[in-house]
C-alpha cells in the first residue's frame, strides 16, 4: 500500500512539473504587421543632442522596430506630417544606370522621383559662364538674388549672394571636376543658397546654416509642404532636418554625388530619396 502510495505522489509531482514548464504562447505577427529596422528600438526626431544653436529638437513617439526584411518596405507617418517609407537593399555601390534605378525603385515600390513644374519653377535660372563657375539669378517677389565670382587663383572663386544688388552673404570655393555654385531655389519663400565651398553648405536669406548649427556640412536643400528640407553632417554622422528639426535616425555613410553617374540624393514632385548606411546595412529612404 505504501509503495502504491510513493508512486501515486511521484507521478502527481510529475503533472505539477509539466505544467509549470509549458512555454507561454508568444503573439503572432500578422502580414499587416510592419517590417522592420535593424536595432532600432525608437524612432525619434531627436537623434543628434541639441547643442545651444542647434535646430530645435523635438521628441517623436514613433517607432521602428528591428530585424528588417531585405527589399521590404516600411512606412512610417512621422508626427510632423511627413511621411518616411524605407526599404533593405544590398549592401553595394548604386549609380544612375536603368538597372540600379529599377532595384531601387521596386524596393520601395514606388517611382523614381522627378522634377515637375513647380519644382522648375522653384529654381532660379543659370548663367552660364565659359570657365564653368555658373551664376544663378532668382525671382521672389519683388526682390532679385544674384551670386556673383571672382577667379582668386584659377582654382580658388570667391563667390557673393546678393540681394537687388547688395551683397548677403559671401565664401570661397574649389573648383575641382564639379562647378561649386550648385543652386539658387525660392524655398518657403525664402533664397536657399546651395554651395561646395567645401564643406557644402546651404545659405537661408544670408545665414550660413554650418555656421548658425554648428554643423559639418549641409547639402541638398528642398521644399516638401512648404516647409525646408536638407541634409545636415555632425559629428561624421548625417541626419534630415525638416523645419527646424532632426527627423528619423543617423545614418553614418550618405551616397551624395555631384556629378558624374554615382547614386546620389533625387528629389522631385515633393519626394525626396537617399541612400544610407547604418549599423552595417544599407537602406533607400523615401520622405514625402
Amino acid at each position: 500500500m505504501k509503495f502504491i502510495c510513493k508512486i501515486a505522489t511521484l507521478f502527481c509531482l510529475a503533472v505539477l512539473l509539466a505544467s509549470c514548464n509549458v512555454a507561454k504562447e508568444q503573439p503572432t505577427q500578422t502580414a499587416n504587421t510592419p517590417a522592420i529596422v535593424p536595432t532600432l528600438a525608437e524612432i525619434t526626431e531627436a537623434t543628434v543632442p541639441p547643442s545651444p544653436q542647434s535646430p530645435e529638437n523635438a521628441a517623436q513617439s514613433d517607432q521602428i522596430q528591428s530585424n528588417p526584411v531585405p527589399m521590404t518596405p516600411i512606412t512610417l507617418v512621422l508626427e510632423n506630417g511627413l511621411t518616411w517609407t524605407e526599404c533593405a537593399l544590398p549592401d553595394r555601390h548604386f549609380a544612375y544606370v536603368t538597372p540600379d534605378m529599377e532595384e531601387i525603385s521596386n524596393c520601395l515600390n514606388m517611382t523614381f522621383p522627378s522634377l515637375d513644374e513647380t519644382d522648375k519653377n522653384r529654381f532660379g535660372e543659370r548663367l552660364a559662364d565659359e570657365g564653368g563657375a555658373d551664376d544663378f539669378r532668382l525671382f521672389i517677389g519683388s526682390d532679385t538674388f544674384e551670386t556673383r565670382h571672382t577667379n582668386v587663383d584659377g582654382f580658388t572663386y570667391n563667390y557673393e549672394l546678393l540681394k537687388n544688388g547688395t551683397v548677403i552673404a559671401q565664401t570661397d570655393a574649389l573648383y575641382e571636376v564639379f562647378p561649386p555654385n550648385q543652386s539658387l531655389a525660392n524655398i518657403a519663400g525664402k533664397p536657399v543658397w546651395e554651395i561646395i565651398a567645401p564643406p557644402a553648405v546651404i545659405i537661408v536669406d544670408g545665414v550660413n546654416f554650418n555656421e548658425k548649427y554648428q554643423l559639418d556640412g549641409s547639402f541638398f536643400p528642398y521644399e516638401i509642404k512648404g516647409k525646408l528640407l536638407y541634409i545636415a553632417q555632425t559629428n561624421e554622422k548625417y541626419h534630415i532636418v525638416y523645419d527646424d528639426k532632426t527627423v528619423g535616425p543617423e545614418f553614418d555613410e550618405l551616397s551624395m554625388a555631384y556629378c558624374c553617374a554615382d547614386m546620389s540624393v533625387s528629389f522631385g514632385s515633393g519626394q525626396y530619396w537617399f541612400l544610407g548606411k547604418r549599423e552595417g546595412m544599407q537602406f533607400v529612404v523615401a520622405i514625402y
